[in-house]
């Protein structure tokens, strides 16, 4: 039994110190990618809003909305065009009955700000998501792996390692 104890501590410290070295190595390739891009303003072509609706008797079960974006942006020189899509989901009738139309207008998308952050092709080598595209509406870099899931994990293991051992019975030291 103390052996197993033993093993299970030493198990769960091993495991923390994976875990906080999956996290550095998240966190470098995330840092690698954001000094790697580049961020360019994009101009919005179009805006297509489709209403989808299935009926249940009576009743409409979660309205969902898609909404297409096209997007064309200045890419190493050369235009390109990007086409975003998202779903729109009521999922409360109270929500619904509060605001009966919570789906932004075609004016409103139309008149937002978009920014793409891509790789250029002279810093494709330098980073792990060298095909990767971000669009968002602040031109800022969010990041796709946060820090704190593996430090946290690394955290819990250790400390539960070092518990383990620390608080074993008497007869198994």
């Amino acid at each position: 039994m103390a052996k197993a104890i033993n093993y299970i501590g030493k198990a769960l410290m091993v495991l923390g110190v994976v875990f906080g070295l999956l996290g550095i190595s998240s966190v470098w390739k995330d840092y690698t990618y954001r000094k790697a891009s580049v961020v360019i303003k994009a101009q919005i072509l179009s805006v297509e809003i489709k209403d989808i609706r299935v009926k249940h008797g009576n009743y409409y079960l979660k309205p969902t909305h898609h909404i297409d974006q096209q997007l064309t942006f200045l890419r190493d020189g050369s235009i390109d065009t990007i086409t975003l899509k998202s779903n729109f989901i009521l999922y409360t009738e109270a929500r619904h009955l509060d605001n009966p139309n919570p789906v932004p207008t075609v004016e409103k998308l139309m008149n937002k700000k978009k920014y793409v952050r891509y790789v250029p092709t002279i810093n494709k080598n330098e980073t792990a998501f060298p095909d990767r595209i971000d669009i968002n509406d602040n031109g800022e870099y969010e990041a796709q792996h946060k820090i704190s899931y593996f430090f946290n994990m690394l955290f819990c293991f250790i400390f539960s390692g070092i518990l383990h051992l620390f608080f074993r019975t008497k007869k198994s030291r």
